[in-house]
Protein backbone atom coordinates (compact mmCIF):
# COMPACT_ATOMS: atom_id res chain seq x y z
CA UNK A 1 0.00 0.00 0.00
CA UNK A 2 2.70 2.48 0.90
CA UNK A 3 4.57 1.36 -2.35
CA UNK A 4 1.76 2.42 -4.33
CA UNK A 5 1.28 5.90 -2.65
CA UNK A 6 4.49 6.24 -2.90
CA UNK A 7 5.01 5.30 -6.41
CA UNK A 8 1.15 7.84 -7.20
CA UNK A 9 3.02 10.74 -5.17
CA UNK A 10 6.37 10.15 -7.38
CA UNK A 11 4.13 9.71 -10.76
CA UNK A 12 2.24 13.44 -9.54
CA UNK A 13 5.60 15.36 -8.76
CA UNK A 14 6.81 14.01 -12.12
CA UNK A 15 3.81 15.42 -14.16
CA UNK A 16 4.50 18.46 -12.31
CA UNK A 17 8.25 18.67 -13.32
CA UNK A 18 7.19 17.99 -16.55
CA UNK A 19 4.56 20.79 -16.75
CA UNK A 20 7.08 23.37 -15.47
CA UNK A 21 10.18 22.42 -17.98
CA UNK A 22 7.32 22.11 -21.03
CA UNK A 23 6.04 25.49 -19.74
CA UNK A 24 9.80 27.00 -19.83
CA UNK A 25 10.63 25.83 -23.06
CA UNK A 26 7.42 27.46 -24.32
CA UNK A 27 8.27 30.66 -22.58
CA UNK A 28 12.04 30.08 -24.23
CA UNK A 29 10.51 29.33 -27.64
CA UNK A 30 8.15 32.52 -27.45
CA UNK A 31 11.08 34.59 -27.47
CA UNK A 32 11.59 36.36 -30.71
CA UNK A 33 15.47 37.46 -31.94
CA UNK A 34 15.75 40.48 -33.93
CA UNK A 35 18.89 41.44 -34.57
CA UNK A 36 20.42 45.56 -34.39
CA UNK A 37 23.71 45.94 -36.14
CA UNK A 38 25.76 48.76 -37.07
CA UNK A 39 28.45 51.29 -36.43
CA UNK A 40 28.16 51.19 -32.50
CA UNK A 41 32.13 52.54 -32.41
CA UNK A 42 34.91 54.84 -33.26
CA UNK A 43 34.40 58.51 -35.04
CA UNK A 44 30.94 57.87 -36.60
CA UNK A 45 29.30 55.96 -33.62
CA UNK A 46 26.33 58.44 -33.08
CA UNK A 47 25.32 57.55 -36.97
CA UNK A 48 24.65 53.76 -35.09
CA UNK A 49 24.33 54.47 -31.61
CA UNK A 50 21.51 56.73 -31.18
CA UNK A 51 19.29 54.30 -33.33
CA UNK A 52 20.55 51.22 -31.21
CA UNK A 53 19.01 53.21 -28.53
CA UNK A 54 16.00 54.10 -30.12
CA UNK A 55 15.49 50.37 -30.85
CA UNK A 56 15.93 49.71 -27.56
CA UNK A 57 13.60 52.22 -26.34
CA UNK A 58 10.72 50.79 -28.15
CA UNK A 59 11.87 47.08 -27.79
CA UNK A 60 11.27 47.91 -23.76
CA UNK A 61 8.06 49.73 -24.66
CA UNK A 62 6.75 46.37 -26.56
CA UNK A 63 7.88 44.16 -24.24
CA UNK A 64 6.37 45.76 -20.88
CA UNK A 65 2.93 46.05 -23.00
CA UNK A 66 3.42 42.14 -23.68
CA UNK A 67 5.12 41.91 -26.86
CA UNK A 68 3.62 40.83 -29.97
CA UNK A 69 0.99 38.83 -30.04
CA UNK A 70 2.65 37.59 -26.64
CA UNK A 71 6.23 37.08 -27.91
CA UNK A 72 8.68 39.15 -26.43
CA UNK A 73 11.18 40.46 -28.35
CA UNK A 74 14.92 39.99 -27.60
CA UNK A 75 17.32 42.38 -29.63
CA UNK A 76 20.60 41.01 -30.48
CA UNK A 77 22.79 44.27 -30.93
CA UNK A 78 26.53 43.45 -32.63
CA UNK A 79 29.32 46.60 -33.66
CA UNK A 80 30.40 46.18 -37.02
CA UNK A 81 32.78 49.05 -36.76
CA UNK A 82 31.74 50.80 -39.96
CA UNK A 83 33.83 47.87 -41.62
CA UNK A 84 31.88 45.94 -44.82
CA UNK A 85 33.75 43.19 -44.23
CA UNK A 86 33.11 42.86 -40.45
CA UNK A 87 29.15 44.10 -41.57
CA UNK A 88 29.03 40.98 -43.44
CA UNK A 89 30.39 38.66 -40.91
CA UNK A 90 27.97 40.32 -38.46
CA UNK A 91 24.60 39.20 -40.89
CA UNK A 92 25.81 35.79 -40.96
CA UNK A 93 26.72 35.25 -37.70
CA UNK A 94 22.94 37.03 -36.73
CA UNK A 95 21.23 35.36 -38.80
CA UNK A 96 23.19 31.57 -38.87
CA UNK A 97 24.26 31.44 -34.99
CA UNK A 98 21.70 33.37 -33.60
CA UNK A 99 19.07 32.66 -35.48
CA UNK A 100 17.27 36.41 -35.86
CA UNK A 101 13.77 36.80 -38.28
CA UNK A 102 15.31 40.21 -39.40
CA UNK A 103 17.78 42.89 -39.00
CA UNK A 104 18.09 46.58 -38.34
CA UNK A 105 20.45 48.14 -39.85
CA UNK A 106 22.08 51.41 -38.19
CA UNK A 107 25.22 51.40 -39.92
CA UNK A 108 26.59 53.54 -43.05
CA UNK A 109 25.74 52.92 -46.53
CA UNK A 110 28.49 50.90 -47.59
CA UNK A 111 28.18 48.19 -44.75
CA UNK A 112 24.60 48.32 -45.15
CA UNK A 113 25.37 47.57 -48.93
CA UNK A 114 27.59 44.90 -48.28
CA UNK A 115 25.33 43.28 -45.20
CA UNK A 116 22.36 43.14 -47.05
CA UNK A 117 23.97 40.96 -50.05
CA UNK A 118 23.82 38.47 -47.10
CA UNK A 119 20.56 38.55 -45.40
CA UNK A 120 19.25 38.47 -49.34
CA UNK A 121 20.88 35.37 -49.66
CA UNK A 122 19.22 33.92 -46.12
CA UNK A 123 15.70 35.74 -47.15
CA UNK A 124 15.99 37.69 -44.23
CA UNK A 125 14.67 41.01 -43.97
CA UNK A 126 17.00 44.01 -43.53
CA UNK A 127 15.93 47.29 -42.32
CA UNK A 128 18.03 50.78 -42.69
CA UNK A 129 17.59 53.49 -40.42
CA UNK A 130 19.40 56.23 -42.18
CA UNK A 131 21.58 55.17 -45.09
CA UNK A 132 20.73 57.04 -49.05
CA UNK A 133 23.03 54.57 -51.43
CA UNK A 134 20.62 53.76 -53.68
CA UNK A 135 22.40 50.58 -54.71
CA UNK A 136 21.12 49.38 -51.32
CA UNK A 137 17.67 48.38 -52.03
CA UNK A 138 18.63 47.04 -55.25
CA UNK A 139 20.85 44.34 -53.78
CA UNK A 140 18.24 42.38 -52.31
CA UNK A 141 14.67 42.46 -51.94
CA UNK A 142 15.02 41.57 -48.57
CA UNK A 143 16.50 45.20 -48.21
CA UNK A 144 14.28 48.08 -46.78
CA UNK A 145 15.10 51.75 -45.69
CA UNK A 146 12.86 54.36 -43.62
CA UNK A 147 15.10 57.11 -45.07
CA UNK A 148 14.80 58.33 -48.43
CA UNK A 149 17.70 58.00 -50.93
CA UNK A 150 20.43 60.15 -52.32
CA UNK A 151 17.87 61.72 -54.55
CA UNK A 152 15.67 62.57 -52.12
CA UNK A 153 17.95 64.21 -50.08
CA UNK A 154 20.03 65.86 -52.77
CA UNK A 155 17.02 67.08 -54.72
CA UNK A 156 15.00 69.60 -52.27
CA UNK A 157 17.98 71.24 -51.20
CA UNK A 158 19.13 72.07 -54.56
CA UNK A 159 15.51 73.09 -55.63
CA UNK A 160 15.28 75.26 -52.38
CA UNK A 161 18.61 76.62 -52.96
CA UNK A 162 17.81 77.81 -56.45
CA UNK A 163 13.85 78.57 -56.23
CA UNK A 164 14.14 80.20 -52.96
CA UNK A 165 17.62 81.57 -52.06
CA UNK A 166 18.16 82.69 -55.72
CA UNK A 167 21.60 80.71 -56.22
CA UNK A 168 23.06 79.76 -59.15
CA UNK A 169 26.85 78.43 -59.12
CA UNK A 170 27.80 75.40 -56.39
CA UNK A 171 30.84 74.00 -55.10
CA UNK A 172 30.93 70.62 -53.74
CA UNK A 173 32.79 68.89 -51.19
CA UNK A 174 32.32 65.08 -51.69
CA UNK A 175 32.84 62.41 -49.10
CA UNK A 176 34.50 59.68 -51.46
CA UNK A 177 32.09 56.79 -50.44
CA UNK A 178 28.93 55.33 -51.09
CA UNK A 179 27.21 57.95 -49.25
CA UNK A 180 29.04 61.11 -50.41
CA UNK A 181 29.72 60.37 -54.03
CA UNK A 182 26.02 59.27 -54.48
CA UNK A 183 24.40 62.56 -53.08
CA UNK A 184 26.67 64.78 -55.10
CA UNK A 185 25.57 63.04 -58.17
CA UNK A 186 22.23 63.97 -57.77
CA UNK A 187 22.55 67.21 -56.10
CA UNK A 188 24.87 67.96 -59.45
CA UNK A 189 22.30 66.15 -61.55
CA UNK A 190 19.09 68.31 -60.27
CA UNK A 191 21.49 71.62 -60.25
CA UNK A 192 22.21 71.17 -64.10
CA UNK A 193 18.20 70.66 -64.45
CA UNK A 194 17.11 73.54 -63.12
CA UNK A 195 19.50 76.05 -64.91
CA UNK A 196 21.97 75.75 -62.56
CA UNK A 197 26.02 75.46 -62.71
CA UNK A 198 27.97 73.11 -60.34
CA UNK A 199 31.59 74.79 -60.55
CA UNK A 200 33.79 72.58 -58.95
CA UNK A 201 33.03 69.21 -56.86
CA UNK A 202 36.60 68.17 -54.48
CA UNK A 203 36.44 64.50 -53.44
CA UNK A 204 38.18 63.84 -49.97
CA UNK A 205 38.60 60.38 -48.20
CA UNK A 206 36.67 59.57 -45.27
CA UNK A 207 39.81 59.88 -42.75
CA UNK A 208 40.97 62.95 -43.92
CA UNK A 209 40.82 66.18 -41.19
CA UNK A 210 42.54 69.22 -42.91
CA UNK A 211 40.42 70.61 -46.00
CA UNK A 212 41.79 73.87 -46.94
CA UNK A 213 43.91 72.40 -50.09
CA UNK A 214 40.11 71.87 -50.87
CA UNK A 215 38.67 74.91 -49.89
CA UNK A 216 40.84 77.45 -51.50
CA UNK A 217 40.32 75.39 -54.94
CA UNK A 218 36.56 76.35 -53.76
CA UNK A 219 37.45 80.14 -52.61
CA UNK A 220 38.71 80.65 -56.13
CA UNK A 221 35.43 80.13 -57.79
CA UNK A 222 33.30 82.24 -56.12
CA UNK A 223 30.36 80.38 -55.50
CA UNK A 224 27.23 81.15 -54.00
CA UNK A 225 26.97 78.14 -52.28
CA UNK A 226 29.37 75.23 -50.87
CA UNK A 227 27.01 71.76 -50.77
CA UNK A 228 28.33 69.47 -48.21
CA UNK A 229 27.86 65.82 -48.61
CA UNK A 230 29.81 63.91 -45.46
CA UNK A 231 29.29 63.09 -42.32
CA UNK A 232 28.85 65.27 -39.41
CA UNK A 233 32.56 65.09 -38.30
CA UNK A 234 33.76 65.85 -41.55
CA UNK A 235 31.29 68.04 -42.64
CA UNK A 236 31.88 70.27 -39.60
CA UNK A 237 35.68 70.34 -39.84
CA UNK A 238 35.25 71.75 -43.06
CA UNK A 239 32.38 74.40 -41.99
CA UNK A 240 35.13 75.70 -39.60
CA UNK A 241 37.80 75.86 -41.74
CA UNK A 242 35.86 77.32 -44.43
CA UNK A 243 35.25 80.42 -41.94
CA UNK A 244 38.80 80.59 -41.22
CA UNK A 245 39.59 81.33 -44.71
CA UNK A 246 36.81 83.37 -44.74
CA UNK A 247 34.73 82.05 -47.36
CA UNK A 248 31.50 83.65 -48.50
CA UNK A 249 29.62 81.01 -50.02
CA UNK A 250 27.09 79.87 -47.96
CA UNK A 251 26.95 76.54 -46.40
CA UNK A 252 24.01 74.06 -47.64
CA UNK A 253 24.13 70.17 -46.85
CA UNK A 254 21.67 67.53 -45.85
CA UNK A 255 20.77 65.08 -43.36
CA UNK A 256 24.03 64.68 -41.18
CA UNK A 257 24.21 68.52 -40.56
CA UNK A 258 21.21 68.09 -37.63
CA UNK A 259 23.64 66.09 -35.46
CA UNK A 260 24.05 68.38 -32.73
CA UNK A 261 28.10 67.55 -32.95
CA UNK A 262 28.07 69.04 -36.49
CA UNK A 263 27.69 72.46 -34.84
CA UNK A 264 29.90 71.88 -32.15
CA UNK A 265 32.72 70.77 -34.49
CA UNK A 266 31.72 73.86 -36.71
CA UNK A 267 30.98 76.36 -34.08
CA UNK A 268 30.07 79.59 -35.20
CA UNK A 269 30.69 78.91 -38.73
CA UNK A 270 27.55 76.73 -39.09
CA UNK A 271 25.30 79.60 -38.62
CA UNK A 272 23.19 80.14 -41.36
CA UNK A 273 23.79 76.60 -43.19
CA UNK A 274 20.80 75.37 -44.61
CA UNK A 275 20.16 71.81 -45.90
CA UNK A 276 17.78 68.76 -46.26
CA UNK A 277 16.89 66.55 -43.06
CA UNK A 278 15.09 63.12 -42.71
CA UNK A 279 13.78 64.89 -39.70
CA UNK A 280 13.51 67.11 -37.18
CA UNK A 281 12.25 66.79 -33.78
CA UNK A 282 8.96 68.64 -32.93
CA UNK A 283 8.33 69.49 -36.69
CA UNK A 284 6.65 66.02 -37.87
CA UNK A 285 2.90 66.46 -35.74
CA UNK A 286 1.89 62.55 -35.34
CA UNK A 287 0.81 60.95 -32.43
CA UNK A 288 3.76 58.62 -32.68
CA UNK A 289 6.64 61.19 -32.96
CA UNK A 290 5.33 63.62 -29.93
CA UNK A 291 4.84 60.23 -28.07
CA UNK A 292 8.31 59.47 -29.27
CA UNK A 293 9.81 62.81 -28.09
CA UNK A 294 8.21 62.56 -24.69
CA UNK A 295 9.31 58.96 -23.84
CA UNK A 296 12.70 60.02 -24.89
CA UNK A 297 13.52 63.23 -23.19
CA UNK A 298 12.03 61.11 -19.96
CA UNK A 299 14.27 57.99 -20.74
CA UNK A 300 17.60 59.72 -21.51
CA UNK A 301 16.99 63.43 -20.48
CA UNK A 302 17.27 65.26 -23.46
CA UNK A 303 15.43 65.71 -27.19
CA UNK A 304 16.50 63.14 -29.30
CA UNK A 305 18.51 63.16 -32.81
CA UNK A 306 17.70 62.05 -36.41
CA UNK A 307 18.92 58.92 -36.22
CA UNK A 308 17.36 58.12 -33.10
CA UNK A 309 13.92 58.39 -34.26
CA UNK A 310 15.12 56.19 -37.48
CA UNK A 311 16.68 53.38 -35.32
CA UNK A 312 12.90 53.09 -33.53
CA UNK A 313 10.78 53.28 -36.56
CA UNK A 314 13.05 50.57 -38.30
CA UNK A 315 12.25 48.15 -35.35
CA UNK A 316 9.16 49.79 -35.64
CA UNK A 317 8.16 48.31 -39.19
CA UNK A 318 9.21 44.89 -38.68
CA UNK A 319 7.10 45.03 -35.57
CA UNK A 320 4.42 46.10 -37.75
CA UNK A 321 4.89 43.45 -40.40
CA UNK A 322 4.75 40.88 -37.81
CA UNK A 323 1.21 41.79 -36.39
CA UNK A 324 0.11 41.85 -40.15
CA UNK A 325 1.33 38.46 -40.10
CA UNK A 326 3.65 36.20 -38.21
CA UNK A 327 7.02 36.01 -36.77
CA UNK A 328 9.01 34.48 -39.75
CA UNK A 329 11.33 36.42 -42.38
CA UNK A 330 8.91 35.70 -45.58
CA UNK A 331 6.06 36.65 -43.32
CA UNK A 332 8.04 39.94 -42.40
CA UNK A 333 8.99 40.44 -46.11
CA UNK A 334 5.78 40.41 -47.72
CA UNK A 335 3.84 42.46 -44.82
CA UNK A 336 6.11 45.06 -44.86
CA UNK A 337 5.36 46.14 -48.61
CA UNK A 338 1.91 45.78 -47.44
CA UNK A 339 2.37 49.37 -45.05
CA UNK A 340 0.52 52.09 -45.89
CA UNK A 341 0.48 55.54 -43.54
CA UNK A 342 2.10 53.80 -41.11
CA UNK A 343 2.69 56.93 -37.60
CA UNK A 344 6.21 56.97 -36.95
CA UNK A 345 8.45 58.66 -34.71
CA UNK A 346 10.43 59.63 -37.48
CA UNK A 347 7.29 61.07 -39.79
CA UNK A 348 4.43 58.98 -41.83
CA UNK A 349 5.95 56.24 -43.96
CA UNK A 350 3.72 56.62 -47.03
CA UNK A 351 4.95 52.60 -47.74
CA UNK A 352 7.48 50.98 -48.99
CA UNK A 353 8.41 50.84 -52.78
CA UNK A 354 8.64 47.22 -54.52
CA UNK A 355 12.00 47.23 -54.27
CA UNK A 356 11.98 48.57 -50.48
CA UNK A 357 12.61 52.17 -50.52
CA UNK A 358 10.64 54.58 -48.66
CA UNK A 359 7.88 57.48 -49.60
CA UNK A 360 8.18 59.87 -46.83
CA UNK A 361 8.96 63.85 -45.85
CA UNK A 362 11.91 65.68 -45.60
CA UNK A 363 12.52 69.12 -43.75
CA UNK A 364 14.42 71.55 -45.41
CA UNK A 365 16.43 72.91 -41.82
CA UNK A 366 18.38 76.28 -41.49
CA UNK A 367 20.34 76.68 -38.10
CA UNK A 368 19.49 80.05 -36.72
CA UNK A 369 20.96 80.99 -33.44
CA UNK A 370 22.25 77.59 -33.00
CA UNK A 371 19.32 75.96 -33.42
CA UNK A 372 17.60 74.01 -36.49
CA UNK A 373 14.45 75.92 -37.73
CA UNK A 374 12.39 73.86 -39.92
CA UNK A 375 11.58 76.36 -43.63
CA UNK A 376 9.95 74.00 -45.87
CA UNK A 377 8.68 70.34 -46.37
CA UNK A 378 8.94 67.80 -49.63
CA UNK A 379 7.45 65.26 -49.86
CA UNK A 380 9.69 62.45 -51.47
CA UNK A 381 8.43 59.90 -53.55
CA UNK A 382 10.66 57.12 -54.62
Amino acid sequence: MCNKKALYIFMVLASSLIFLISGFSNAVAKEIKIGVQGVLSGVAAAIGDNARQGAELLAEQVNQAGGIKGNKIKLVVIDDKADPNDAVDVARRLIEADKVVAIVNVGTSTTFLAASKIAGRYKVPMVGHIQSNPEITKASPYAFRICVTAAGLAYPIAEYSINKMGMKNFAVMTRNDGYGNSITDFFKKKVQELGGTVTTAQAYQPAEKDFKAYLIKIQATKSDAVMLTGFFADSGLITKQAGELGIASKIIGQNTLTAPSYRKIAGAASEGAVFSANYLPGVVKTNAAENFIKDWKKKYGKMPEVYAAHGYDALAVILEAMKMGDPTPASIQKNLLKITNFDGASGTIKRFTPNGDVEKDVVIVKIEGGKLIPLKTYLVTE
